[in-house]
C-alpha cells in the first residue's frame, strides 16, 4: 500500500508531545502522508510545539480528534508553516469554540483542504458564517459538523447560501436541533433543501435534527436532492405525510440509502419507503 493512503500512528510506546516530535524528527514518518494523533491529549500546548516541527510538510492528512484543543490550538495549528499540504483535517471531540473557527477558516494555509471534520465541538451560527465565508474553503468536498448544537437555522442558512462551499459532496448536519420543535426543524430542513449550491451533494446526513414532515416535504422537493446516494433522517419526527412526499419525489432517483429509523412512521409508511427505493431503507 502506498504511503499517500495509509494512516500512521506513532509507535505504541510514544504518549507525550515531546516523544512525538522526537519520532517525526528522526523521521517515524517515513514515506507516510497521514498522520493519526487521535486520543493523545496533546491540548493547546502541544499544538503550538507540533506546528513547529518541519517534519510535518509532507502531510496531507491530519487526525487530532479528542485531544482537548481549545482555540488557542488551533490557532497555533493555522498558523503553522507546515501544514499547508493538507487536504484532510479531523478534529473532531475537542474543544473548539466560535474563535478557533474564525481563525481557522481565516488561514490561507487551510486552501488545499478537501475534507474538514469538526464534530462533536462547541461551535455555533458564528462558526458557520465564518466557514460559509471563506474564500480558503472552495476546494472542501466533505464538511462534517455533527453534533454542534450551537448551530441554528442562521447557521445553516449561511452555509447553504455560500458559493464557496459549491463543491460539497459530503455534508453532516446531524443532532444540531436534537431538543427543539418541528417548526425550528424544518427551517432547517428547509434552508438545505433552498440552497442554489449544495447541487453535487451525494451524502447528507441530518440526523436527529426534530425535521417533521414539512422539512421532509422540502428536502422531497428539492434539486438539492437530485445526486443524493445516501440520506440520513434517523431520529427526526416524520410521519407517514413526510413518508408519502419521500417516496413521490422526483429528485431522489439515486438514492440507495435512506436511513429513517426513530421516526413515526407507520408500517404502511415503511412498505411506502421499501417499495419506491428497495431494501436499501432503514426504517425500524
Amino acid at each position: 500500500m502506498s504511503g499517500s493512503s495509509v494512516w500512521i500512528t506513532p509507535p505504541s510506546h510514544i504518549r507525550t508531545i515531546a516523544e512525538i516530535v522526537e519520532w517525526i524528527n528522526a523521521g517515524g514518518l517515513g514515506s507516510a502522508q497521514l498522520l493519526d494523533l487521535e486520543g493523545y491529549a496533546i491540548s493547546d500546548g502541544g499544538i503550538q510545539v507540533l506546528g513547529t516541527v518541519r517534519g510535518l510538510a509532507t502531510l496531507t492528512g491530519l487526525n487530532l480528534s479528542s485531544n482537548g484543543i481549545g482555540d488557542d490550538g488551533i490557532g497555533a495549528l493555522a498558523e503553522s508553516p507546515y501544514l499547508s499540504n493538507l487536504t484532510k483535517l479531523i478534529l473532531t471531540l475537542n474543544q473548539i469554540g466560535d474563535a478557533g473557527v474564525i481563525t481557522l477558516a481565516a488561514s490561507p494555509l487551510l486552501r488545499c483542504l478537501r475534507h474538514l471534520d469538526l464534530s462533536s465541538n462547541h461551535i455555533g451560527d458564528v462558526s458557520a458564517q465564518a466557514l460559509s465565508r471563506s474564500p480558503n474553503l472552495v476546494r472542501l468536498v466533505s464538511l462534517d459538523l455533527y453534533w454542534n448544537d450551537g448551530i441554528g437555522d442562521i447557521g445553516v442558512q449561511a452555509l447553504a447560501a455560500s458559493p464557496n462551499l459549491a463543491q460539497l459532496s459530503m455534508l453532516n448536519l446531524g443532532r444540531l436541533l436534537e431538543f427543539a420543535s418541528s417548526a425550528e426543524g424544518d427551517k432547517f430542513a428547509e434552508a438545505v433543501a433552498s440552497s442554489p449550491y449544495l447541487t453535487e451533494l451525494t451524502h447528507l446526513n441530518l440526523m436527529g435534527d426534530a425535521i417533521g414532515d414539512q422539512g421532509a416535504r422540502a428536502l422531497a422537493s428539492s434539486p438539492v436532492c437530485s445526486r443524493l446516494v445516501e440520506l440520513d433522517l434517523r431520529w427526526n419526527l416524520i410521519g407517514d405525510d413526510g413518508v408519502h412526499a419521500l417516496a413521490a419525489s422526483r429528485y431522489l432517483n439515486n438514492l440507495a440509502v435512506l436511513q429513517m429509523q426513530g421516526n413515526s412512521v407507520s408500517h404502511k409508511g415503511e412498505e411506502m419507503l421499501k417499495q419506491r427505493f428497495g431494501l436499501s431503507v432503514m426504517s425500524s
